[in-house]
């Protein structure tokens, strides 16, 4: 049985009461410093296992050898971990980022947990350069957007909605820009880039028309 280890939690209300670190903010970059790491958030071993088994994904378990499970554990221990508040009621989430050794370049895997009677519960999991908290609500969490680098000339923008229980995605725009080779072409400089629906699981499409400028959540 693989070790448990983890990725987002909530911090126990009493804890966080007596060292309560300020929630992230609205608008925040996935690569700066967090208050915790999974190995030293106050949480039970009860969510750090189950946070940590979250986390683990086949993808990450696999990329480690039999004799490296150590190093695995203590990869995924090194998780920074901070709260987040997203409930209308004032409660406060665990936003959890893989570790430094598992992000690109530009984008890092992340995580949102709730906590529920006592469980952890994963109810947000994405990737990208960063998060925004935005001003409107479903359900009694707020919304949510991403945006994802895929090169000089190329993002994708997600937005998200609390169903009840977990987030989902509701809308993805593609944003391409002119490259310097092609008309028009100014890279992210450029006056308007060409805006489409995400094309799914296929290759990119080449985007032909240049619609009004889609507004993308900005990092500060």
């Amino acid at each position: 049985m693989r070790p448990a280890a983890a990725s987002f939690v909530l911090l126990s209300a009493a804890v966080l009461a007596q060292n309560r670190p300020e929630s992230l903010p609205r608008t925040f970059e996935i690569f700066r410093s967090f208050p915790y790491t999974l190995a030293n958030a106050p949480v039970s071993n009860a969510e750090r296992d189950e946070i940590y088994q979250a986390i683990d994904t086949k993808g990450v378990h696999e990329s480690f050898t039999d004799q490296q499970r150590d190093k695995e554990r203590k990869e995924l221990l090194d998780s920074p971990v901070g709260p987040v508040a997203l409930a209308l009621d004032g409660s406060e989430q665990i936003f959890v980022r893989e570790p430094q050794s598992f992000c690109g370049a530009a984008n890092c895997g992340f995580f949102i947990f709730v906590r529920e009677a006592g469980h952890a519960r994963s109810v947000f999991d994405s990737f990208g350069t960063g998060l925004t908290v935005g001003p409107t609500s479903h359900k009694g969490f707020r919304d949510l957007s991403t945006s994802i680098h895929w090169s000089a000339f190329e993002r994708e923008d997600r937005e998200y909605q609390w169903n009840g229980s977990e987030y989902i995605e509701t809308q993805c725009h593609r944003i391409v820009y002119p490259r310097p080779d092609e008309p028009g072409g100014n890279g992210p400089g450029a006056p308007t880039p060409a805006i489409a629906d995400c094309p799914g699981d296929g290759p990119p499409v080449k985007i032909l028309v240049q619609p009004q400028r889609l507004p993308g959540p900005g990092l500060k």
